[in-house]
C-alpha cells in the first residue's frame, strides 16, 4: 500500500479525476475547485458527498455479502423524488416517478437490506436510511420495513416530509416490481400486491449533534460509515432507540472528516496529474 502523498492544496492549480475510474459509467468527477468546499466554515457540496460515499464503498473492506445488500442513491435523487411526488396530482401517468427508475436500473430495491438516501434542502444535509428485510424469509411488516431519519440538527429537516416522500417512492416501486414480475414470489417477505403507508414505519433517530452550522454534510457521511460498520442483516424499528443516541459517536469525529476528505482528494488529484488514475492507483491508499 502506497503512503499518502504529502502535497499542498495550494500547489494544485487545475485538474480533475473520475472516481473510481473514467471507465465507470457512474463515476463521480471531482474538480480541484471542489476543495474549496472542504475549507473550514464552508458547507460540503454534492460532489464531495457523492465522492466520499463511493470512496467508502471501494476502500472500507465491507464483506461482499453485506456490500451486496446495500444501495446508495446519489445526492440528486431526493430532489428528483420531491419533484415527482409534488407533480403526482397533475401527472396521471406518473411520468416523473417512472423516470426515477433509471437510478435503480436492473436493481430490485426490495432485495436489499438498506437503502441510503442523502437529503439536501435549505443549505442543510441529513440522511435517510430505508431498512428492508431484503431477500430473507422474514415477513415484511412495519417493524421490519422502516425509514430512519438521521439529522445532526434539532431544527434541521422535517422528518415527516421526508417520510411522506420516501413512502410514496416505496409504494410506487413496489407496484412496479409486482407488475413487471420483479418481486421474488417465493420470498416470505413478499405476500401482498400493494404496499401501503401503514406497512412502513418511520422514526427520527436520536444522534450526536453538530457543534457548528457547517458540518451537516460531514455528519451525513459519518452516519453512513458508523451505521454500516455496525450493520446487522436486518434492523427492526423497535431496536432503533437502543442502537442509536447522542453518545453514538463523538461529534468531533464527524467534523474531523473535513481534513480527511480534503487530503484524500488532494492525493487523488496528484495521482491523476501523474497519469496514474487507474482504479488500483486511486484506491492504493487510505488515511
Amino acid at each position: 500500500m502506497e503512503e499518502p502523498l504529502n502535497i499542498n492544496s495550494n500547489s494544485i492549480v487545475s485538474g480533475k479525476f473520475a472516481y473510481p475510474s473514467r471507465n465507470d459509467p457512474e463515476a463521480v468527477e471531482v474538480l480541484v475547485s471542489d476543495l474549496e468546499h472542504l475549507q473550514d466554515l464552508v458547507f460540503v457540496n454534492d460532489t464531495v458527498i457523492d465522492f466520499y460515499i463511493k470512496y467508502l464503498q471501494s476502500t472500507e473492506g465491507w464483506c461482499p455479502d453485506l456490500k451486496n445488500r446495500l444501495h446508495f442513491y446519489n445526492s440528486f435523487f431526493y430532489k428528483k423524488l420531491h419533484e415527482a411526488v409534488q407533480s403526482q396530482k397533475n401527472d396521471k401517468n406518473n411520468r416523473k416517478m417512472q423516470k426515477l427508475r433509471k437510478w435503480t436500473k436492473g436493481i430490485n430495491v426490495f432485495e436489499k437490506s438498506y437503502l441510503f438516501v442523502p437529503i439536501h434542502d435549505k443549505l442543510h444535509w441529513s440522511l435517510a436510511i430505508i431498512c428492508l428485510p431484503g431477500a430473507s424469509s422474514e415477513a415484511l411488516s412495519p417493524d421490519s420495513c422502516c425509514i430512519l431519519h438521521f439529522d445532526s440538527m434539532n431544527n434541521g429537516h422535517k422528518s415527516q416530509n421526508i417520510f411522506r416522500m420516501l413512502r410514496s417512492y416505496l409504494m410506487a416501486e413496489w407496484e412496479f416490481q409486482n407488475e413487471s414480475g420483479g418481486i421474488i414470489k417465493d420470498a416470505g417477505c413478499i405476500k401482498r400486491k400493494k404496499l401501503s403507508a401503514k406497512d412502513i414505519s418511520a422514526r427520527r433517530a436520536k444522534v450526536p449533534l453538530q457543534e457548528n452550522e457547517f458540518d451537516c454534510g460531514l455528519f451525513l457521511l459519518h452516519f453512513i460509515e458508523c451505521f454500516v460498520k455496525e450493520a446487522t442483516p436486518t434492523l427492526r424499528s423497535t431496536e432503533v432507540k437502543s442502537k442509536f443516541g447522542r453518545d453514538w459517536f463523538v461529534p468531533q469525529d464527524a467534523s474531523n472528516k473535513r481534513e480527511t476528505i480534503r487530503k484524500t482528494i488532494e492525493n487523488l488529484l496528484e495521482i491523476d496529474c501523474r497519469g496514474e488514475s487507474s482504479p488500483e492507483k486511486l484506491n492504493s491508499f487510505q488515511e
